[in-house]
């Protein structure tokens, strides 16, 4: 079986992106910026699977050690789509929609989403 997929995410949620992509060049994290909006959460970029091998939990497999990262880490995520189907995919992920931004002239809708890091049991042995 032959899957194509992309998960790619940045330890970054900041405006405007030229603060965004100079984090990236210096390594990211949490931001040293005066920015206001660099709270140091995970922008999700790309997340895809090929329409032949969707519903069938592959991306959200591909997404659970990215999140389950972040929850250690109390770190937020963010991402946006324009698809309706995606805004569902994600809030079973427990993703919340911050912004619905309707469509207009030219430009699609699209949803602004983020997650809050969830707690996390720790075990410790003796």
């Amino acid at each position: 079986m032959v899957c194509a997929c992309v998960v790619y995410a940045r330890r970054l949620w900041c405006m405007p992106h030229t603060q965004c992509a100079s984090q990236q060049e210096s390594g990211g994290g949490s931001s040293s910026s005066s920015s206001s909006n660099t709270d140091g959460a995970w922008y999700l970029a790309y997340v895809g699977i090929l329409p032949a091998y969707q519903n069938r939990g592959l991306g959200a497999a591909l997404l659970q050690p990215l999140l389950a990262w972040a929850d250690q880490d109390r770190i937020a995520c963010g991402c946006y789509t324009m698809s309706e189907r995606s805004v569902s995919f994600f809030q079973r992920l427990h993703f919340t929609v911050a912004e619905h931004v309707p469509a207009r002239k030219g430009h699609s809708a699209y949803w602004i989403l983020r997650r809050e890091p969830r707690a996390t049991t720790t075990t410790t042995t003796t």
